[in-house]
């Protein structure tokens, strides 16, 4: 036998309803925030990558380094302070980032760090973790 109608459980069903409606908008509201902030962030990056690339130079004027643009320098690698930056995965492979200053002028002592690359992780003898690897020159 059926149950009779309850106006109590029609309410908190319209009620529930509601909710879900009004959270399920705002994630779409979201959703569609987040995709304006990747479309602006796309294009900056194009927009520094058409622009000449920078000299680096110890005269460099900093406001002249945007975001995205690129440069070119010459100078001295300092490889006795090379970093290598530990969990960087690349193709699905774990391994290291490779970062090098270079000295750009001696005397006035000034550098930039230069990111170089990617280092796969080579495993030492029987699972005594990764070996250090060998560093490019």
């Amino acid at each position: 036998m059926a149950r009779p109608h309850s106006t109590r459980y029609t309410v908190a069903a319209l009620l529930l309803l509601g909710v879900a409606v009004i959270i399920l908008a705002s994630l779409g509201q979201w959703q569609l925030r987040r995709g304006d902030e990747r479309r602006a962030i796309l294009a900056a990056i194009e927009a520094g990558r058409k622009q000449a690339p920078l000299p680096l130079t110890p005269a460099t004027d900093p406001a002249e380094m945007t975001a995205w643009r690129s440069a070119q320098a010459s100078g001295v690698w300092l490889p006795q302070f090379s970093v290598l930056l530990d969990n960087r995965n690349h193709d699905g492979k774990p391994g290291y980032w490779l970062a090098t200053p270079l000295l750009l002028d001696a005397d006035a002592r000034r550098a930039v760090l230069v990111l170089r690359g990617w280092i796969p992780r080579v495993m030492g003898a029987q699972g005594q973790g990764p070996a250090q690897p060998q560093l490019p020159a």
